[in-house]
């Protein structure tokens, strides 16, 4: 069975200035596709969410705790005792303030994720590295796990920091052949950017990634030898999402190679049936890089507000 873990953090209380307005719109738009076309039962969806004033707030019936550093730990150590198998899927994603840790050596620098709980004071307890956060997930059950980070990438520190990790460090699943799928919003050193739509600030990388799950335009492709004949795979997601963030230092999607299992594919929601993410026999992309964005999102989309054309970094 399909699991998911989806965080929104506009609120950074021991950070003043810091408060986001789009992380949690993004988070919740992120869970209906999950709820909906991406077949996950409701029970097996963790939401964490931490509503800023000037941002959406979640709507009644949305069970959700705070996005807080403990409360993210608990989530992923519940994830990896989870009985999955090696069909089975786990999404995870991440809206919210993100950095890099040493702006005197930006190459070794590790990416970090800003949590509710985040002190500029003192980084380290409000902050979790991607690749703590990657290891911890190679230790679940799942046959795979795919993980998208809407958050910047940049260095708005003078001084580096060490990250202190996450949790305890386990054994991995017995017989498992997990493969991680990595997409994160932006270059390391670039900011990730949002834009109003119909009012709500929203991630430009989200809304690409909520179209391509949706199968718009070249994100989906016909497959004569599947159930449903129309698509999505990582490779289709990925070039889709490329080419639909022209502005934030070029979006990043990884393979982290574990095994020889498939490349995640899910079902378009213009197929014939409603969408469901299910793996197709196909060739594993090993690292896709991002190249220059050409293609039009599809749908109508609001114009981009001066005001609110950097939506994640404050």
């Amino acid at each position: 069975m399909d699991h998911a873990l989806v965080v929104g953090c506009d609120a950074y209380p021991n950070s003043p200035g810091a408060d986001l307005r789009g992380a949690v719109a993004d988070a919740l738009a992120v869970r209906e596709w999950l709820l909906g076309p991406g077949g996950v039962p409701e029970a097996n969806v963790t939401c964490l969410l931490s509503p800023s004033g000037g941002g959406l707030q979640p709507p009644d019936g949305v069970a959700a705790g705070a996005a807080s550093v403990v409360q993210f730990g608990k989530a992923v150590a519940r994830l990896s005792r989870v009985a999955a198998g090696p069909g089975d899927r786990l999404f995870v994603y991440f809206a919210g303030h993100g950095l890099r840790t040493d702006p005197f050596n930006p190459v070794v620098a590790h990416d970090a994720l800003l949590l509710h709980d985040f002190d500029r004071e003192v980084p380290q307890p409000g902050a979790v590295g991607v690749q703590d956060l990657l290891s911890r997930l190679e230790l679940t059950a799942f046959g795979e796990v795919v993980v998208v980070l809407d958050a910047c990438r940049n260095f708005p520190f003078p001084e580096p920091f060490r990250l202190g990790g996450l949790g305890f460090d386990g054994p991995a699943a017995a017989g498992t052949t997990a493969r991680i799928y990595l997409l994160q919003a932006t270059e390391p050193g670039s900011t990730a950017r949002g834009h109003a739509v119909d009012g709500v600030v929203r991630g430009d990388l989200t809304l690409a990634v909520v179209d391509a799950l949706n199968g718009v335009g070249a994100a989906k492709h016909f497959d004569e030898t599947a159930a449903r004949p129309y698509v999505v795979d990582w490779a289709g997601l990925t070039r889709y999402v490329e080419a639909a963030v022209p502005d934030q230092g070029s979006a990043r999607a990884a393979t982290a190679t574990r095994s020889s299992s498939p490349s995640p594919t899910t079902r378009s929601a213009r197929s014939r049936s409603p969408s469901r993410s299910t793996p197709t026999p196909r060739a594993p992309t090993r690292c896709c890089r991002s190249g220059s964005p050409t293609t039009t999102r599809a749908g109508p989309r609001s114009s981009r507000s001066p005001a609110q054309g950097r939506r994640r970094c404050g």
